[in-house]
């Protein structure tokens, strides 16, 4: 599993905006509002006064204000209309993923393009012969990307994960828990390769827990520091084969194990997630799969509705007959999250 960190909390995601205005207000009614808020004071009035210039100056503010609310209109109406984006975001991703360069040379040329629909995106797949499962999965994400990038989501996401492959997009960070589980499944065939596996996984943990420290208050040269003792952990060699072969691979992973040196507000680990997804992998070993696609989406779609509630400490039943009744007394969730993640910086 991963978990997902963006260090730019405060970037004003579109989906809020979208999820505002659809509140159920008309445009009319939105603009009615904003007129009675904003209406003109006696003292600005121009039959009631001398104040013509301050009165011209009210009237252009309104008229701005109008505008942006347009503007944020057809923003919003963009996103919705928008599942899948051709750009660089989605060509590098293709690029990483090893997509022939044949098929990387018909994304180029549609580039720019926006599909609305899964129907049109696949017109465009039967258009250019793309039809090998790979490459239709390579593409397929990397215009979703782009999508996602487009709507002013941070490239500089980060994503830590367990390794699996699917998780490596935008910045990637691996979980040191996962990391050195491969440490603790080694079992030394005699006491000299107990004793040095036990020694490194000593030195691996207390790492960890110095680069813990460091998060808290990072300085170039405890990061140096830091990375030499990583540097040394994985060249050590020792009597253990498969000890040092594990230890090698773990050096192959440096740049996604230390990022969070780079990013001092990363976790190191992914328990977050997997604490998510706990309940769901409990009910698929009691209950099995769901039966259909419908009966799929919605264990989905309201197991993240409840996870989404109790980290917002929002109580779901009653968010659930909010939503049932239509009386909207509770806030939005991306209004909620972006409230809660401005009230962290």
């Amino acid at each position: 599993m991963a978990t997902l960190k963006n260090s730019v909390t405060s970037q004003k995601l579109l989906v809020s905006k979208a999820e505002n205005l659809a509140s159920g207000l008309k445009m009319g009614e939105v603009e009615a509002s904003m007129m009675t808020q904003t209406s003109t004071p006696d003292d600005l009035h121009p039959t009631k006064s001398n104040s013509l210039p301050a009165y011209a100056e009210l009237v252009a503010q309104n008229a701005a204000l109008l505008e942006q609310l347009h503007q944020m209109r057809k923003e919003v109406q963009a996103l919705r209309d928008e599942l899948a984006r051709l750009n660089g975001e989605a060509l590098e991703y293709m690029v990483a993923q090893k997509l022939p360069k044949p098929l990387l040379e018909k994304m180029a040329a549609e580039i720019g393009r926006a599909f609305p629909n899964k129907a049109v995106w696949q017109a465009l797949l039967k258009r250019q012969n793309i039809t090998v499962k790979r490459h239709v999965r390579i593409v397929t994400e990397g215009a979703l990307i782009g999508a996602v990038l487009s709507y002013g989501i941070s490239p500089e996401l980060v994503i830590v994960s367990d390794d699996a492959g699917q998780f490596n997009v935008l910045l990637h960070a691996l979980c040191w828990i996962h990391a050195e589980r491969i440490l603790a499944k080694l079992v030394g065939f005699n006491d000299p390769q107990r004793k040095v596996l036990e020694k490194v996984r000593k030195l691996v943990w207390k790492l960890y827990r110095d680069i813990q420290v460091y998060q808290k208050n990072p300085t170039p040269e405890v990061k140096v520091t830091l990375e030499s003792r990583f540097d040394e952990i994985c060249k050590t060699q020792t009597c253990f084969v498969t000890l040092n072969n594990a230890l090698k691979r773990m050096g192959r992973n440096k740049a996604e194990l230390l990022l969070a040196l780079e990013r001092p507000d990363l976790p190191l680990h992914n328990n977050l997630s997997e604490g998510d997804i706990r309940e769901y992998v409990k009910r698929r070993k009691i209950s099995g799969g769901t039966r259909s696609e419908n009966g799929r989406r919605g264990r989905d779609t309201f197991a993240s509705l409840k996870k989404t509630c109790r980290k917002l400490k929002v109580s779901f039943w009653e968010f659930l007959n909010d939503r049932v009744r239509g009386e909207n007394a509770i806030s939005p969730l991306p209004t909620l999250i972006e409230f809660h993640a401005q009230a962290r910086e």
